[in-house]
C-alpha cells in the first residue's frame, strides 16, 4: 500500500467514526450499526481506491476509455463481496469460518485475536452494580468498571486499560474462547455461534463463566441454540447480558446484566453480583 493510499484510507476511517448521531436515533439502532463493522468502511475504501485509479488513469492520458465512478464503485463492492464471502460461514459451522493464518485474516477482513491477561473478568460484588462498555475505554469515567473489545475492528490493546482493574473482554467473532463475553448480534456472532463459543469456552477453561451479550429481540433464538448444544451443567455457567436501552436502571427478568443506556462515548449496564 502506497503512503498516499494509506493516508487516504486513514482519513476515511477518521471521518466515518467522527459522525455523531442524535441519541434519539442511536437508541433505536443495534450496536452493530452504532459500532460500524470493518466491512462497511472497507467498501467505502474500495470505492475510493477505484476512483483514485480512474483519476490516475486520466492524469497519464490513457488512450482507453475511462469507466464511470458509479461503475467503479459497483465493481469495488462486487470485489469486496467476493473477498469476504464465507468469512463468517454457515451458522453452526466452525470449519467454514474458523481462525486462519494472518494472511488469510487480512484477505477476509477478519481481525486477528488479541488475547487478554488471564485475570480478566468482572470484579467481585455483593450487590447489583453498574459497569461501562466502550470502544474507547479512555472515555469511561475513572473508577468505572470496563468492558471492551478483544477482537474485531475495534480491538483494544491491553496496555490501553492497564491499571483499570479486571476487564470484561468481548469477542465479536465467536472464535476467541479466551474472551469473557461474546457479542451476539447482526454483523457479529450468530445465535448458533454463541452456543458453540460458550461450549468451547466452558470446555477449554473449566470453572469459567460464558457471558453472552445480545439484543432483547434476539435473546429467544440465542437461548434456544444454547439449550440445544450445552449440557444443563454448562448452561448454569452462562450469564446473559441483554441490551434493553430504556435509560432507566433495571434488569431484564432472567438476565444477569442489562445494558440500559447507549451513549456516544460509552454504554452503561446494570449487573447482578453473579454476573
Amino acid at each position: 500500500m502506497t503512503p498516499r493510499l494509506s493516508s487516504t484510507l486513514s482519513k476515511i476511517s477518521d471521518i466515518y467514526h467522527s459522525v455523531r448521531l442524535p441519541e434519539s436515533v442511536r437508541a433505536r439502532m443495534p450496536r452493530s450499526l452504532r459500532r460500524p463493522h470493518a466491512r462497511t468502511i472497507a467498501i467505502s475504501a474500495a470505492a475510493v481506491v477505484a476512483v483514485a485509479g480512474i483519476a490516475t488513469s486520466a492524469t497519464v492520458g490513457s488512450a482507453t476509455s475511462t469507466p464511470s465512478a458509479a461503475a467503479a464503485f459497483a465493481r469495488a463492492q462486487t470485489a469486496h463481496g467476493a473477498s469476504t464471502a464465507g468469512s463468517r460461514g454457515v451458522p453452526g459451522s466452525r470449519s467454514a469460518s474458523g481462525p486462519a493464518s494472518a494472511a488469510a485474516s487480512v484477505a477476509t477482513g477478519k481481525a486477528q485475536v488479541r488475547h487478554a491477561p488471564p485475570q480478566s473478568g468482572p470484579f467481585a460484588h455483593t450487590h447489583d452494580y453498574e459497569f461501562y462498555d466502550s470502544v474507547t475505554p479512555s472515555a469511561i469515567p475513572a473508577g468505572g468498571e470496563i468492558a471492551t473489545y478483544q477482537t474485531g475492528y475495534y480491538a483494544v490493546s491491553p496496555s490501553a486499560v492497564a491499571g483499570r482493574g479486571p476487564i470484561i473482554w468481548i469477542d465479536t467473532t465467536g472464535y476467541d474462547y479466551h474472551a469473557n463475553a461474546l457479542d451476539t448480534e447482526p454483523g457479529d456472532a450468530t445465535p448458533m455461534q454463541a452456543a458453540e463459543w460458550a461450549q468451547h469456552r466452558l470446555t477449554d477453561y473449566p470453572g469459567s463463566i460464558a457471558h453472552i451479550y445480545t439484543m432483547i429481540s434476539e435473546w429467544g433464538q440465542v437461548k434456544a441454540d444454547v439449550a440445544s448444544l450445552l449440557t444443563p451443567a454448562q448452561q448454569a455457567r452462562v450469564r446473559w447480558w441483554i441490551a434493553d436501552p430504556t435509560g432507566q436502571p433495571h434488569l431484564v427478568p432472567g438476565s444477569q446484566a442489562t445494558q440500559l443506556y447507549w451513549g456516544s462515548g460509552y454504554d452503561i449496564s446494570t449487573a447482578t453480583p453473579n454476573f
